[in-house]
């Protein structure tokens, strides 16, 4: 995979992958289970979801380095579950109800800049 570095100097030498894409596989099951969710969700269905889908993503990303794709096993599940979430993200921001979730403001302005959309108040 990495033919001219040596083994020492090896992303996996330097940062536990296994265990960040563990991380990352947990992200993408959560993101997933909180998209199906949010199909005819109340309000407070929908503010379970985003505590819920937040705090998996500060738990997978926190470890993660975000190294770049040429230094990560190819395919990197970090790229799969960061795209589920920010779909999911999208489909809270986009709700139809009359009161939009402003909780973890943060969170849906990275989310909404990974999507693509601008944030509705």
């Amino acid at each position: 995979m990495y033919p001219k570095l040596s083994k020492l100097k090896r992303p996996e030498a330097l940062w536990p992958l296994d265990r960040i894409a563990d991380g990352h596989r947990r992200l993408l099951a959560t993101a997933r289970r909180s998209t199906s969710a949010l199909a005819g969700a109340t309000r407070g269905t929908r503010l379970s979801v985003a505590i819920e889908l937040a705090a998996e993503f500060t738990r997978a990303v926190e470890p993660d380095p975000l190294l770049p794709p040429q230094l990560l096993p190819q395919p990197w599940i970090g790229t799969a579950a960061r795209a589920a979430v920010a779909d999911c993200w999208s489909d809270l921001l986009r709700s139809d109800q009359p009161e939009p979730l402003n909780l973890f403001r943060w969170y849906a302005d990275v989310m909404a800049e990974v999507a693509g959309i601008g944030r509705e108040q």
